[in-house]
């Protein structure tokens, strides 16, 4: 062990201090990584009281040495990736027959990091490290990455497994959430492409959900009965979203129920413009009083995220997610020009990934779009001039 680690620092040190190709970094960590396992069979002994009798403690010392040195390896070896391909490379090279928990979680969070949850779902699923594939938090990301890939009902699974285990937290349910979400979301671009006489871009669309999220039903594929569907879904993501949301004052929870709500607003408003001219002066009436409560309910969920976004540390944190939240409300309330860019550089400042600020702007974008609809629905004339969202796109696409 002590040869080992000797000629570790002194490689480091000469790798660490070259420009080396990825491809040489690859193979040198792969390279130390395969003699340390050579060094690495002793199981904890140590299990119970009379344990403590038998165990080897020159053995564990040496086996503790091991577990510092491959972490380190590891990282050492990783650090400095930008691609997928060396990352990739670097696995190939080191295959994860002998990999322990420590290994899959630092390959995972790399590919996370680099926005590639097809690698994520690939490594959770081939491994068999039960320290691994137990930890909630290694399946939440999991979860996540589910729902990227399509997978829509088994990341359900998944997080229903987490909340029957006792796992349940704001992150758990912001992804059931956001989950049902996709269903709406595939259903309205379905509807989109049969309302505008297209049935051969709806029927690859209707293709693809029913690959992703399964059958439709055995309903007739109308206009009306994938509205009913959509609702449902819509429902569902709104319960998701308020639980997270009451039971952990989750910010992500209540941006995700905030936008639910104002598509409600927006089918509320379609909904009046369907009356029958035959409506009862009652029926009108609750329908207007639907809308005032709604609209009232929007900017009351407002205070709510705000509230939530200064109990996770406001403008001092460290946390991208948590910036993020505050661009969107921003965005939401259409704030100045100059509170948008403080905010977004602050953001920015804070992103450690590409994807963050990719799924960022998509947050926005729909923050844009849901605002320009219900400004159309309620009969008012899009402004012309930059709002807080667009400015705020421009930034982060900068």
């Amino acid at each position: 062990i002590a040869r080992i680690v000797e000629r570790f620092n002194e490689e480091a040190k000469h790798v660490e201090g070259q420009h080396f190709s990825e491809g040489a970094r690859v193979l040198w960590g792969a390279k130390m990584l395969r003699e340390l396992d050579t060094h690495r069979r002793l199981e904890r002994q140590a299990t119970t009281p009379e344990g403590l009798l038998t165990i080897n403690l020159d053995e564990l010392q040496k086996s503790n040495q091991v577990e510092v040195l491959r972490e380190r390896t590891i990282r050492a070896g990783l650090n400095g990736y930008t691609s997928l391909e060396g990352l990739r490379l670097f696995e190939e090279q080191y295959p994860s027959d002998n990999w322990g928990h420590k290994e899959f979680f630092e390959f995972t969070n790399r590919y996370r990091l680099l926005g590639s949850p097809r690698d994520e779902v690939r490594l959770f699923e081939k491994s068999h490290n039960e320290t691994f594939r137990k930890t909630p938090r290694t399946r939440e990301f999991y979860s996540l990455a589910l729902i990227k890939e399509g997978r829509i009902a088994d990341a359900l699974r998944v997080t229903d497994e987490l909340i029957t285990e006792g796992f349940d937290n704001g992150l758990v349910r912001g992804i059931r959430g956001d989950a049902h979400t996709r269903h709406t979301e595939a259903l309205r671009e379905i509807q989109t492409h049969l309302a505008s006489n297209n049935p051969e871009e709806a029927h690859t669309l209707i293709t693809q959900y029913e690959e992703h999220y399964g059958a439709l039903g055995d309903k007739e594929l109308t206009p009306e009965n994938l509205e009913a569907q959509r609702r449902e879904y819509t429902a569902q993501a709104v319960a998701e979203y308020r639980a997270g949301f009451e039971e952990n004052m989750s910010s992500f929870c209540a941006l995700g129920l905030n936008e639910h709500t104002r598509q409600a607003l927006a089918d509320l408003h379609r909904d009046k413009a369907q009356l029958p001219e035959t409506a009862g002066m009652e029926e009108r009436a609750k329908m207007e009083t639907d809308i005032a409560f709604t609209k009232d309910l929007i900017t009351h969920q407002e205070s709510l995220i705000d509230l939530a976004l200064e109990m996770q540390g406001d403008g001092e944190s460290v946390d991208f997610w948590n910036h993020a939240g505050t661009l969107q409300l921003a965005a939401l309330r259409n704030e100045s020009p100059d509170q948008i860019e403080e905010i977004a550089y602050r953001a920015l400042r804070n992103a450690d990934a590409g994807f963050k600020i990719s799924a960022m702007i998509e947050r926005i974008k729909e923050v844009a779009r849901s605002t320009r609809e219900l400004e159309l629905l309620e009969g008012k004339t899009p402004s012309t001039e930059e709002t807080a969202a667009s400015r705020a796109v421009s930034i982060l696409e900068e």
